[in-house]
């Protein structure tokens, strides 16, 4: 049966920091300990967090371009792009091609001046720029070529709060991780809010009867680390416990 229930509001300011992206907080707890017969379960109720981070970042900005005279290097420098203000960057960046964009069907035209092209597999940002992985559809024609797939800038599809618990929660994405505790779909502008609010009430054993800290992790869905950008993000967690009957 439930026992008494407690919040507990979390700011990632007052936290540790585990690194300099500020997406990854130890936040240390006055401690919590029920009787020997009961299990400490926990759930995030509400977090708030800011659309700081941005779609194009050090885990999704390398182009490499083989062309027949060349190997062409390019690290986009992170910011929020659309497709606009990225293909003027790509044109400023790349000697001797011309990069269009065809609104209709949301595709980039690349053109070299001077040779023919591949777009590499080992480029991070194929996805954004709407090119396959390993494919010949990535090589021009007669110094020409249009990306397969459309344009892509939505990045970040979803913010995955994980803690150093075990919630059971699957993502296959993440090589069957367990520790994710909620998923929050980006469907904000940036520089707005992500809110989330547990409305399926999901909580998860902690198989503890004592807590005195908790780690919490932002990730995309990919696995990769949010880069919060300076800014800091809040969440109440819920602290219950439950007595096992045998």
């Amino acid at each position: 049966m439930d026992n008494d229930s407690i919040q507990i509001h979390l700011s990632s300011k007052n936290g540790t920091f585990n690194n300099s992206l500020l997406n990854d907080v130890t936040f240390n707890l006055p401690i919590i300990e029920v009787p020997s017969e009961y299990q400490l379960y926990l759930s995030i109720e509400h977090a708030v967090i800011p659309y700081s981070f941005y779609n194009i970042d050090n885990n999704n900005n390398y182009l490499k371009i083989i062309t027949d005279n060349e190997t062409i290097n390019l690290y986009i420098t992170p910011g929020n792009y659309n497709v606009y203000n990225l293909m003027d960057y790509l044109n400023l960046n790349l000697i001797n091609f011309v990069i269009t964009y065809n609104s209709i069907t949301n595709k980039y035209t690349f053109t070299n001046t001077l040779y023919n092209f591949s777009i590499s597999s080992s480029s991070t940002c194929l996805s954004l720029l709407g090119f396959k992985l390993n494919s010949n559809d990535n090589t021009s024609v007669n110094k020409f070529l249009i990306n397969p797939y459309i344009v892509n800038l939505c990045s970040k599809q979803c913010i995955c709060i994980s803690s150093d618990f075990s919630s059971g929660s699957i993502n296959n994405t993440l090589g069957n991780n367990y520790t994710i505790i909620a998923s929050l779909p980006v469907i904000t502008a940036p520089n707005s809010l992500l809110i989330y609010s547990n409305l399926s009430k999901f909580k998860f054993n902690l198989y503890s009867n004592l807590l005195n800290k908790i780690r919490i992790v932002l990730k995309d869905q990919n696995g990769n680390n949010i880069d919060m950008n300076g800014t800091y993000f809040s969440l109440t967690i819920e602290i219950s416990s439950i007595q096992f009957v045998e």
